[in-house]
């Protein structure tokens, strides 16, 4: 459940970053801290009663505060850790105007108390290997040196070049994926697994490869690392999917590899090398209050039709490359036809995304940010 010192550290940080009004309330409705300090402590009816009938969210306008006890304006989501209410948060405004932000603060407090709480288990834990586990997807600095001693402890060598497998599976069936990991004749002794709080297995595969050879050749040993457990697990018609995440050669930073296969799991990219998807991944980090701040000005001179064209024609260039003829293949039209759209836009934003690098940065981004406006 959220404990007072994390919801105050959660509206200290949200403050930071906004001038709106938040609350944090525990399962019985009850403020346990908020932007308006004379609030905390008072019992939120709304709140409450939104958590009391199971749902995500309540919106209270101007003229239904009446109706209830304790309550301004604005918006109440439910907050969870593990598919589990642990309470909510509400934010003050009108409605129509917070809803996008009181989403995004939802999914900054659960990643939050997520975090929390693998540090909170990490810490506590007795075994040290799983305390070394823990303590490797946390990531945080000053656990360098006390990862590396634990790897010490371990036989684990701390400066191996590893990558991350994430198998994920049916419920129940984990530890016999983990032990089909285990007893491959490919997992060496400097190879862990383990099942991680997220309920997935995660390998840290160990790479023995030159630098000059390592992006030739190291798919080529991991799939004969995967594919003899892939057809064990299809035998014993276990279901199972698979991500491969980043190079890391420093434990500190094993929880970067970490999120990568996540991200890829997250977009259900099965089977996937998280090298194959740079360009999508860092456009996915790329907070949307700063594609605002650049793009929507510029968006608001765009007309409806104008933007949807702009995002229709630019998203094919770009999953082509920019190459016209499959482009315009793709979009069911003449090359000259497509040219002629493209020069419409050429000459609008005074830009040549075809032969111009930086050009085309901009054009895929004002794509990308219209895109999240549909």
């Amino acid at each position: 459940m959220i404990d007072k010192e994390f919801a105050e550290r959660f509206i200290e940080e949200i403050s930071e970053n906004s001038s709106y009004s938040f609350l944090v309330f525990n399962c019985k409705g009850i403020i346990l801290a908020a932007t308006e300090k004379e609030r905390e402590g008072a019992f939120h009816e709304a709140a409450y009663s939104m958590m009391q009938n199971n749902k995500n969210m309540i919106i209270i306008e101007n003229d239904n505060v009446k109706n209830y006890i304790g309550v301004k304006p604005g918006i109440n989501v439910i907050v969870s850790h593990n598919h589990k209410m642990i309470g909510a948060i509400a934010m003050t405004g009108p409605p129509d105007e917070i809803y996008e932000i009181i989403m995004v603060a939802k999914m900054t407090f659960e990643k939050m108390f997520d975090y929390e709480i693998l540090k909170k288990q990490a810490l506590q834990n007795n075994n040290k290997r799983e305390a070394f586990y823990g303590l490797l997807l946390v990531g945080e600095p000053e656990n360098a040196e006390k990862l590396n001693k634990m790897a010490k402890h371990l036989d684990l060598s701390n400066d191996l070049l590893r990558v991350p497998v994430l198998f994920t599976t049916t419920s129940n069936n984990e530890n016999i994926v983990l032990s089909t990991i285990q007893k491959s004749e490919y997992f060496s002794q400097q190879d862990f697994a383990f099942i991680s709080r997220k309920q997935t297995l995660v390998v840290f595969k160990s790479i023995n490869k030159s630098s000059s050879d390592l992006f030739k050749l190291y798919r080529k040993d991991l799939f004969k690392f995967i594919n003899p457990i892939c057809e064990t697990l299809t035998e014993k018609n276990i279901s199972y999917n698979y991500f491969v995440g980043s190079f890391q050669n420093s434990l500190n930073n094993y929880h970067f590899a970490y999120k990568h296969c996540l991200w890829l799991a997250e977009r259900n990219l099965l089977r996937s090398f998280f090298y194959d998807y740079i360009d999508d991944y860092i456009q996915s980090i790329i907070p949307i209050q700063e594609l605002n701040g650049i793009y929507h000005s510029i968006e608001t001179m765009m007309d409806s039709k104008m933007r949807k064209d702009f995002f229709e024609l630019f998203s094919v260039l770009k999953q082509y490359n920019y190459n016209l003829v499959e482009s315009s293949e793709s979009l069911n039209i003449h090359k000259n036809t497509l040219i002629f759209r493209l020069n419409k836009y050429k000459n609008y934003f005074n830009f040549n995304p075809i032969h111009d690098s930086e050009d085309r940065a901009f054009a895929d981004f004002l794509c990308i940010y219209i895109n999240l406006l549909f």
